[in-house]
């Protein structure tokens, strides 16, 4: 009876477990939902584009109304390609689908760096030319009034650099090409979540086939910066997460932890995932009382610091240069919460953090305080004015998330460069379209398209799963809202988030799939029952004929 009792006390307290689970994971869906749904719509009646020209650095946006009478019919001619592409693609299996996606991604991504030669600017620029300086022993940026004395953490990404440059020879191209076997691997490793998180054959290939069709991703290619590297060393400590739930050893939270580690290092945003991995972890803990995984979320923190101060110790004892704290992470705080005006968008880079660092003589801490002092009266301002904070916050939304092309376009224009360009670029007719003439117009008009079906068919595809919560389902979506929240009070460009708005793949895959099977059962249901009257017609005038014939 005892022995009842027990068992009957530890059911119910799995139940409660699973319940609290369940009811935080659905409380990421549900906001999941609404940040998809809620683009999707904005997408359908809005567009934010760059209106500059290719040779001038500018990244002011302007807004268009759109029309949507064209954006409807652009859905659905694309829903009808995406479903056409698949049942031409029945006999071919998800997995040999993923190795053509693969490739496909990689090498047109590696011929449009080759045919395009696009030349780094602004800090790419200045990234490439320090990897340089530090082959050749100049170390002047660390000095006070130096690019590395502001920002040090950019010390990662340029020491990759110059190991590759060491290597293979002092060409951007080469960092470039870096990026296209990380698209490779970032194309796979998506496929393996939507494997694993819908465990469905025709929503593997749907994904296969948005896969191909996302062009940012290809053009995205030739940006030096450390975001695609890094993301793909994000997505495998996420990964590894999944794999740790599924077989419990230690060796996937050691993997998930160095991955982070070297993520962070390359690119300081992607702490973001850092925070979605101690969620997932905590979620984890919550459902199965795991106490290992305590030594993932201890170890992760440990490799994100330690490997940051290896790489500051080993830079002091090259150069004898003391590596500064630089600018603080709170004056970008302050700066993702200014206003726009005519020559950028509201929390876009404005130069204020460097003009603080300077004003403080380039001390860390007297920044600090003047950006906190900073940040208060712009809190104040908005005490006071509570419609112009809400306007700023919709704003960095708005242009955050509704350019359509997510900057590749402006990120390949040469700008100021133009002189320093190539004579193959500034002749190129077919390249200078795409920076700024009908190509350029083609290429905006797809993508905004693409953006509508992705967001309304993630935020559908998360519907679905709403009443079916994994932690494998909700892995890539948290990161998503991190990315969503982090931005809307830091600061914010449309390239940053191309690496977040990439993980809605799999979800719009899912959408699809369920859009695709609701339709074809209406089909189907519609087929039925005008059947059934044309019977019931023919077997009605039959019974007619039968009466007369009985009457004579």
């Amino acid at each position: 009876m005892q022995e009842e009792i027990t068992e009957k006390q530890a059911i119910m307290k799995i139940e409660k477990t699973s319940k609290i689970e369940n009811i935080l994971i659905q409380f990421c869906y549900f906001i999941g939902i609404c940040i998809t749904i809620g683009l999707g719509i904005a997408a359908f009646i809005i567009t934010f584009y760059f209106a500059g020209l290719y040779f001038q650095y500018w990244e002011f946006m302007s807004i268009r109304i759109d029309n949507f009478l064209t954006n409807g019919l652009g859905v659905i001619i694309f829903l009808v390609v995406v479903y056409l592409v698949k049942k031409l693609l029945k006999h071919i299996s998800s997995e040999m689908l993923c190795v053509f996606t693969v490739v496909a991604m990689m090498v047109l991504s590696a011929i449009f760096i080759y045919w395009a030669k696009i030349i780094p600017k602004a800090d790419q620029e200045m990234m490439t030319y320090l990897a340089s300086e530090f082959i050749k022993g100049n170390y002047d940026s660390l000095e006070p009034g130096g690019y590395l004395h502001w920002y040090p953490f950019q010390l990662g990404y340029i020491y990759l650099t110059e190991i590759l440059f060491r290597l293979l020879g002092e060409n951007v191209m080469i960092m470039q090409m870096v990026n296209v076997l990380c698209i490779g691997g970032i194309v796979q490793l998506l496929y393996n979540f939507t494997k694993k998180m819908f465990q469905n054959q025709e929503v593997n290939k749907i994904f296969c086939i948005l896969m191909l069709g996302f062009l940012p991703i290809i053009f995205f290619s030739t940006f030096i910066y450390g975001n695609i590297i890094g993301l793909l060393f994000a997505l495998i400590a996420v990964y590894q997460i999944c794999l740790y739930r599924e077989q419990r050893k230690i060796k996937y939270l050691i993997i998930a932890s160095i991955s982070i580690g070297i993520s962070v290092l390359l690119k300081k945003n992607y702490q973001i995932f850092f925070v979605g991995m101690v969620i997932l972890w905590i979620l984890d803990f919550i459902e199965k009382r795991d106490k290992k995984i305590f030594i993932g979320i201890v170890l992760s923190a440990l490799c994100m610091v330690l490997f940051s101060k290896l790489v500051y110790f080993y830079t002091e004892q090259r150069t004898g240069i003391e590596v500064a704290d630089g600018i603080p992470m709170v004056s970008y705080l302050q700066m993702g919460l200014r206003k726009g005006d005519g020559y950028k968008m509201a929390g876009w880079y404005d130069g204020s953090t460097l003009k603080i660092y300077q004003e403080a003589n380039e001390d860390t801490e007297e920044a600090s305080k003047q950006s906190i002092e900073v940040l208060k009266e712009l809190l104040q301002e908005y005490a006071n004015n509570p419609s112009e904070a809400v306007n700023i916050l919709i704003e960095k939304i708005e242009t955050t998330w509704l350019e359509p092309t997510f900057q590749t376009i402006w990120v390949n224009e040469p700008a100021e460069n133009f002189e320093k360009a190539p004579e193959s670029m500034k002749s190129n007719k077919v390249l200078i379209s795409f920076f700024d003439g009908k190509l350029s117009t083609v290429y905006l008009e797809y993508n905004n398209i693409y953006q509508i079906v992705l967001y309304i068919m993630a935020g559908i595809g998360l519907i679905v799963e709403f009443k079916k919560p994994t932690i494998e389902k909700v892995s890539l979506i948290l990161m998503v809202i991190g990315g969503f929240i982090f931005h809307l009070f830091w600061e914010t460009k449309v390239y940053y988030v191309l690496t977040f708005y990439i993980l809605l793949l799999p979800y719009a895959a899912n959408g699809l799939q369920f859009t695709f099977e609701k339709i074809r059962k209406q089909c189907y249901n519609l087929s039925k029952r005008k059947k059934k009257k044309i019977q019931g017609g023919y077997e009605s005038k039959n019974g007619n004929n039968k009466s007369t014939m009985e009457q004579i």
